[in-house]
């Protein structure tokens, strides 16, 4: 039944998911990847030698700035989903799973 009220795909306006949240859920997941795969070398790596992993050498160096790195990267994702969240113009779901995702990834 036709209630006489039409509208135009102009007057329709959807939400769409923003730029910033998009970009904090693609920079949380690459972060939590790589912090997953430092984490694995750096337990190889202990677990290749008897006395496990020297705290001076390279690999430990490079591991340790790496982990350290994309803590930074993580909070930078962080600031991304916040600024997702007080948009008024995204989704209200966009914003919630964002920052629980970077949450639990985190953790």
């Amino acid at each position: 039944m036709n209630s006489g009220i039409s509208f135009n795909d102009s007057q329709v306006q959807e939400h769409k998911h923003s730029g910033l949240g998009v970009a904090a859920f693609v920079i949380s997941l690459c972060v939590g990847l790589l912090q997953f795969i430092l984490i694995v070398t750096a337990g190889v790596i202990e677990a290749a030698s008897e006395s496990g992993m020297d705290e001076n050498s390279p690999e430990a160096l490079v591991l340790g700035a790496g982990i350290i790195g994309l803590l930074l990267v993580d909070v930078l994702a962080i600031g991304l989903g916040i600024g997702a969240w007080c948009s008024p113009t995204a989704k209200k779901s966009s914003r919630c799973w964002v920052l629980c995702l970077r949450q639990s990834l985190s953790c």
